[in-house]
C-alpha cells in the first residue's frame, strides 16, 4: 500500500474529507502510473466511502475519482490526465496551457505570452517572440 493511500484512510477516519480526497487522488495517480490494479481498486473503495460521507463539490470530485480509477483499472495503458481531473487537482490549469503562453527555448517551461524574461530560468525573449 502506498503512503498516500494510508494517509488518505487516516484522514477519512478523522473526518477530514477534503484532505482524504486530495491524498486519494495522489494514491490514484501513483497506482495508475505503475499499473497497480489492486491499488486502483483500493482507491475506488476509498473514493466511494468519501462520496458517501460528503456532499457538494467534494462528493462530485469523489465520484470523479472513482470513475477515473475504474477507467485506469480497465484500460491499463498510460492515459492523458489533462481534461480528466478536476481543475484544482490538475497542475496545468494553474500554469496555463501552451495556447495561453509560450515555451521557453532554454528550459521548456510555459510562460505568459507577454513575458520578456522566463520566470524559471531567466532567459530573455527577443521582442516580438
Amino acid at each position: 500500500m502506498n503512503a498516500s493511500l494510508h494517509a488518505a484512510r487516516k484522514a477519512l477516519e478523522d473526518a477530514r474529507l477534503k484532505r482524504a480526497l486530495r491524498l486519494a487522488w495522489e494514491a490514484a495517480l501513483q497506482s495508475n502510473s505503475s499499473n497497480d490494479r489492486e491499488g486502483l481498486e483500493e482507491v475506488i473503495d476509498l473514493a466511494q466511502a468519501i462520496r458517501d460521507r460528503s456532499q457538494g463539490r467534494t462528493r462530485e470530485e469523489a465520484s470523479t475519482l472513482a470513475t477515473y480509477c475504474a477507467s485506469a483499472r480497465d484500460n491499463p495503458q498510460p492515459t492523458r490526465l489533462f481534461g480528466l481531473l478536476p481543475g484544482r487537482f490538475d497542475d496545468r490549469t494553474r500554469r496555463g496551457t501552451p495556447e495561453a503562453g509560450k515555451v521557453c527555448p532554454d528550459c521548456a517551461e510555459t510562460v505568459k505570452r507577454e513575458a520578456q524574461i522566463c520566470r524559471f530560468c531567466g532567459h530573455r525573449f527577443m521582442p516580438g517572440s
